[in-house]
């Protein structure tokens, strides 16, 4: 049904979102004063952005309970044919528990690059020597804490070591560089940044946590906790800094994890582009999750009364080709009268290109009409994703224009009334809106219905509609049936009047879906009843 909708909004700018991702992402990368170390109460969310253990799962080679034996500092030397400088790094140890994703020997080496902006500014042409008295001083002021406590490490190979056993802490993939070097050593280093790949126990565990020992209760590990604390700019503000939480995950939650990234990576393994595909669930969910989309606002404008199909836009949007179909769908009240389907793909292959259209459904009366916009890239097609934040978010308001002369226009979808009729009112079939203003004066159509080889208007109060005419639009945009109200005869409809035309066929059956359209009538009405 026609809705009335607020005024526009100016569209939001694309752009600003972008922008605002890469100076986030790189202002996390700070170090300067330090915070006290907070304490934490409950279980609050998580800081926004925080990568989030599904995440780590999926990116990890190795998923594992561990013990904590030793750090040492040291340095990473590249190859002669790569120009850059020595680099600080740090070496852990640890003594596995269990595996739970992967498998390995009874100890691993966890390798990281010890190096921050901050470093890079102090000393910009490093030599070995000062790269390893940047590590150790580093590891000394590295937080110890955790080091007591049986932790959960998300690990994969590391490029920093070609040695057998050498990982590295697993961070979010390829797609953020400027976290890459440096976020993973937010669990050993003294910067808060929201991406935890060390996942310390909430209480401490002594030796029944070695190998092989049960444990007395199943323990919980810190899901998203800061690992110390937050870096600050020059000025003493915190560098995109997100209140701390202390969120907590069982290992029973966490094996239900590794198993659901067993059956999710298992699924799709042979379709082309599912890797990707997940990729892009993590990275755009955590993007989402720190920065909401906004609302779009976009507006399409039709005349009244088109035909099933019609185009809300003059032309097919835009052309693509891959090995899936994008997705497009209208939501929202007014979804039901029209859609975004394909077009111009006469073969049906993706990978040939093919086009897209939104239409209407259905004739629609003059009015404004609300649906969100929504549409799914074919690249997110082979793991059917569709982040949840994003739904919903292009409001776009359809404004349909009657012709010149119009007084009312409806929809009329008749039913089957009792006594072999067909027609519309408020309990049989739909007739909406009802209400109009004729000659300055409110008037409302209470019903129409046909009978055998007649059709019956009621209005209230009962007028003649003089010099105007009804006609009923069929889905292909044709008139099915004209009504001159100047012939019309008047008859009586229990105690009230109702006007009456004879018709040579039956003009429309129960199911239909038709427009009703009453306007001024030109000097010759041929062929209307």
């Amino acid at each position: 049904m026609p809705k009335r909708v607020p005024a526009m909004v100016s569209r939001a700018a694309c752009a600003s979102f972008a922008v605002a991702c890469v100076f986030a992402l790189l202002a996390a990368c700070g170090s300067g004063p330090k915070h006290p170390v907070p304490t934490y109460h409950g279980d609050p969310p998580a800081p926004p952005g925080a990568t989030s253990p599904e995440e780590l799962v999926y990116f990890s080679t190795v998923v594992a309970r561990v013990r904590f034996l030793s750090s040492s500092a040291g340095v990473r030397n590249y190859p002669p044919d790569d120009d850059r400088d020595p680099a600080p790094a740090f070496a852990f140890r640890f003594r596995v528990v269990e595996y739970l994703k992967g498998s390995g020997g009874d100890e691993l080496t966890v390798r990281v690059l010890a190096t921050s902006r901050r470093d890079y500014i102090i000393a910009p042409n490093a030599n070995a020597a000062l790269a390893l008295m940047m590590a150790q001083s580093r590891l000394a002021e590295r937080d110890t804490r955790w080091d007591d406590r049986e932790a959960v490490a998300f690990l994969r190979p590391s490029p920093i070591s070609a040695e057998s056993g050498a990982y590295e802490f697993t961070h979010r993939g390829d797609w953020s560089p400027s976290l890459n070097d440096y976020a993973v050593t937010s669990d050993y280093g003294n910067s808060y940044v929201p991406n935890r790949a060390w996942l310390p126990a909430v209480a401490p565990s002594g030796d029944a946590a070695a190998k092989g020992a049960p444990a007395p209760e199943e323990p919980r590990y810190l899901a998203s906790a800061p690992a110390a604390q937050p870096a600050q700019t020059a000025g003493g503000v915190p560098d995109d800094y997100a209140p701390p939480s202390a969120t907590s995950i069982s290992l029973s939650e966490m094996k239900a994890l590794v198993a659901a990234n067993e059956d999710m990576v298992t699924k799709g393994k042979n379709a082309p582009g599912y890797e990707d595909c997940l990729k892009d669930k993590f990275k755009f969910d955590a993007l989402y999750k720190r920065y909401p989309p906004e609302t779009d606002f976009i507006e399409r404008r039709i005349p009244s009364g088109q035909p099933a199909g019609y185009r809300l836009l003059p032309n097919p949007s835009g052309v693509r080709h891959g090995a899936y179909y994008g997705k497009w769908w209208f939501a929202g009240t007014d979804s039901d009268l029209f859609a975004i389907r394909i077009a111009n793909d006469p073969d049906n292959d993706p990978s040939t290109g093919y086009a897209w259209e939104e239409v209407a459904l259905r004739p629609v009366p003059e009015g404004e009409y609300k649906v969100y916009l929504n549409d799914q890239p074919p690249a997110w097609a082979p793991c059917g994703y569709y982040p949840e934040a994003a739904l919903n978010k292009r409001e776009a308001i359809i404004i349909a224009t009657a012709p010149d002369g119009v007084v009312h226009e409806a929809f009329f979808d008749p039913a089957d009334m009792k006594g072999g009729a067909v027609g519309a009112d408020a309990s049989n079939g739909v007739l909406a809106p009802t209400d109009f203003t004729f000659n300055g004066a409110s008037v409302s159509l209470d019903s129409i219905r046909r009978e055998s080889r007649a059709v019956e208007m009621q209005l209230s109060p009962h007028t003649r509609l003089a010099n105007h005419h009804a006609d009923f639009i069929a889905l292909d945009g044709s008139i099915a049936l004209r009504l001159d109200f100047n012939d019309a005869s008047e008859t009586s409809a229990g105690a009230n009047r109702a006007l009456r035309w004879k018709v040579d066929a039956q003009p429309w059956s129960d199911g239909d879906m038709l427009m009703l359209r009453v306007s001024e009538s030109p000097a010759d009405l041929a062929g209307a009843n």
